[in-house]
């Protein structure tokens, strides 16, 4: 139900004015109490989202489905946005602090600065259901556009697109995590632009078990773009790194260069025995593109073929890396790589920030703690409440459990910082290098025991952070 501003009268969700007084029923986006129930809510054409920043007029509704609807709106300048807003009260109430946290970082994602990321505008909470307004993108998803044959030159250009967006996404520590069609958007200037930064792709997984309600959602959309590593729960957070989107990249085009097939088999084929279907994926056992397009160029069969690699660490490296493969008659040029090796960096110069986890945007300055610690390691791993000093640089995991007690140690030696996966630990009264469960990342790549020197903007990756 919605309060009219004007009269005070109670009105309908779905209506646009007050039945009472006819004025456009006016929504104001505000922060509720905690365990405030969320409100079922429909935006319709001619309602009013007003925010402390800007307020928003409802055009039409230009998406919908999983756990959210798009609106177009018109802001007091007349012009144009997309308002994402989250269906919270279809989500289990001991999910919503979760959901909302990631919702945030879907919003920090999208103010990466880049031509080819969707931008994020504005955000709020209308009827206790967070919101975000973003650039609009007029012509439309790849999804819409996925059944018509592209020559390679097209393709080429999106595959740079998407590549370009994927590299300025990854060197800000954010992983997309659910690239597929439907979230590929056309700009004015039909540059393909990715969006929905994750939110989507954990919703969905969470929608494999029954929820709720007791009923199991649609979640093919997502699960046949996912890398073998992910599909698999108990593994699922081991490497959330960008070989996770190269994957996910590599069926995309797939499926733009043979007109809408997949690699691993259709969706029926999915729907009636997913466990084979599963078996194909980590067994890398694609259907070879050039069945579907005979005269697809070698250069696209590598790719493809390297990209779907169900061993992470045999495809790409990087977005970077692969978009040096796509041929030139893309529009876009790749920043050049430096071309001396970066210098590493000094003990007063080093802080580390958290870019994709519960403590988004926390900080900690390595050379203040080492002072503070008297030592030269500091070690870092698992945020344990019952024994909170356990590292020097505790990572809080609040809702999944793939970071290790004792995971990675940082060092400084010989003017220089390292990283080590593991920590030394008295085990049985002995005392002994102890690794990770689930490794540690630097820049996709694993390290090991022995440790290798961190440079300044380096991506270092622990679980899910």
């Amino acid at each position: 139900m919605k309060t009219c501003s004007y009269c005070g009268f109670l009105n309908q969700y779905q209506a646009a004015n007050c039945a009472n007084c006819r004025q456009p029923l006016v929504i104001e986006s505000y922060t509720p109490a905690k365990g405030t129930i969320p409100q079922k809510l429909r935006l319709a054409p001619g309602n009013i989202l007003q925010t402390p920043a800007s307020t928003y007029t409802v055009q039409q509704e230009i998406g919908s489905g999983g756990f959210g609807t798009v609106y177009l709106v018109h802001d007091n300048l007349n012009r144009e946005f997309a308002v994402k807003i989250l269906h919270l009260w279809e989500i289990h109430p001991k999910d919503h602090e979760e959901v909302m946290g990631r919702f945030t970082r879907e919003y920090e994602a999208g103010k990466v600065a880049s031509p080819f990321i969707v931008q994020s505008i504005n955000r709020g909470q209308c009827g206790g259901n967070p919101f975000i307004v973003m650039e609009y993108c007029p012509n439309g998803d790849l999804r819409q556009k996925m059944n018509r044959h592209w020559d390679e030159p097209s393709v080429n250009r999106v595959a740079g697109n998407i590549l370009m967006g994927l590299h300025q996404l990854h060197s800000s520590g954010i992983i997309h995590r659910d690239l597929k069609p439907e979230n590929i958007l056309f700009g004015k200037e039909h540059i393909a632009m990715l969006s929905d930064f994750g939110i989507s792709g954990f919703l969905q997984n969470r929608s494999t078990r029954a929820d709720w309600r007791g009923h199991v959602k649609n979640v093919f959309g997502t699960v046949v773009y996912m890398p073998p590593e992910q599909l698999d729960v108990k593994t699922a957070f081991r490497s959330v790194a960008p070989a996770t989107d190269i994957f996910g990249f590599g069926v995309l085009m797939y499926e733009l260069l043979t007109q809408g097939k997949l690699p691993f088999g259709d969706f029926e084929e999915f729907t009636q025995n997913r466990q084979l279907f599963f078996d194909k994926v980590k067994k890398g056992q694609l259907t070879p593109p050039q069945t579907y397009r005979q005269n697809l160029s070698n250069n696209w069969i590598t790719i493809l073929g390297q990209c779907l690699h169900p061993d992470p660490s045999k495809r790409f490296g990087s977005a970077l890396e692969l978009l040096r493969y796509i041929p030139a008659s893309q529009t876009i040029s790749p920043p050049n790589p430096p071309q001396t090796p970066p210098k590493p960096v000094t003990k007063n110069t080093l802080t580390l920030q958290i870019m994709n986890g519960d403590e988004y945007g926390r900080q900690y300055h390595l050379s203040q703690l080492l002072r503070k610690k008297g030592k030269s390691i500091l070690t870092l791993g698992w945020y344990d409440k019952q024994n909170p000093y356990d590292n020097d640089i505790p990572i809080v995991e609040n809702y999944t459990k793939y970071i290790s007690r004792y995971h990675a140690t940082l060092e400084y030696a010989h003017n220089k910082w390292y990283i080590r996966d593991g920590q030394w630990r008295c085990i049985n009264n002995l005392w002994q290098w102890k690794k990770s469960k689930n490794g540690t990342l630097v820049n996709s790549q694993t390290v090991t025991i022995n440790g290798q020197p961190i440079y300044h903007n380096d991506i270092i990756t622990v679980g899910d952070t």
